[in-house]
Parts: C-alpha cells; sequence; structure tokens
C-alpha cells in the first residue's frame, strides 16, 4: 500500500535502490498562512515517524520571506530529531538565503543539508551513504 505524507508526497519514495520522504512547500509563492498550516500537518506526520528520515524539501515557487524562513527554522529545530540528511530544492536566490538562514539559526547540522536546484541531484544525494 502507498502512503502519502500531507503535502502529497509519497512517503518513501523508492529511488535508485534507497528511499526518501518528500515534502512539497512549493508553489505557495506569497501565501504564507496556507503554508504555515501545512508545515503543521506535515510536522506531525513526522514526529509520529519514531526513526530519523532523508527528506527533500520541494520549496520551488514558495517567497521566503523572513517572515517564512523564522516559520521554517522552527520548524527544522522541531523535525530535526527525525532528520538523517535533508536536500532543499528551489531558485538560486531562495536557497542562498535559506542556507543562511540555517546557518545563523542552527536548527540542523549544516553537514546533513544539501542546497540544489535539481531535484534529481538532491535525490541522488539523499539515498547515497555520502555526506
Amino acid at each position: 500500500m502507498l502512503n502519502y505524507g500531507p503535502t502529497g508526497a509519497l512517503s518513501e519514495y523508492n529511488y535508485q535502490g534507497g528511499v526518501f520522504h518528500g515534502v512539497h512547500y512549493g508553489d505557495f509563492h506569497g501565501d504564507s498562512k496556507a503554508l504555515f498550516e501545512l508545515i503543521g500537518k506535515e510536522e506531525e506526520f513526522l514526529l509520529k515517524s519514531p526513526e530519523r528520515k532523508r527528506i527533500l524539501f520541494d520549496l520551488y515557487y514558495t517567497d521566503l520571506t523572513k517572515e517564512v524562513l523564522d516559520y521554517l527554522m522552527k520548524h527544522l529545530l522541531i523535525i530535526s530529531s527525525r532528520i538523517y540528511k535533508i536536500a532543499f530544492a528551489a531558485e538560486p536566490k531562495e536557497l542562498r538565503k535559506l542556507k543562511k538562514a540555517i546557518r545563523k539559526s542552527q536548527a540542523v547540522s549544516i553537514g546533513c543539508c544539501r542546497f540544489g536546484t535539481d531535484q534529481n541531484e538532491d535525490k541522488s544525494w539523499l539515498v547515497s551513504e555520502e555526506f
């Protein structure tokens, strides 16, 4: 039976002999209220799982304003115990803002993160053993 997370992504997604959990926070543009509601549901879903996961965050076409970045940092801090590796996919400008926010907040270890514009490369990194 297929299992989907609150964002509609397959959980666990099989890819190149490994698995990861997809999180679709993309396409919210400036609708932070709807994004925050979805983040809350995804948070509950991830915290129910006892294991640490490889996670892909799709943030394409979501405006990473200061308010959104602050909320995402709190979210990452809350789910950090469930993260083994995490990849973020977004536009280059948004990735730079996100990376800076993560380094500043230390919500998760920067060593377990990948910031990329190509989701296939992100997926390959997630299922590999490299960090």
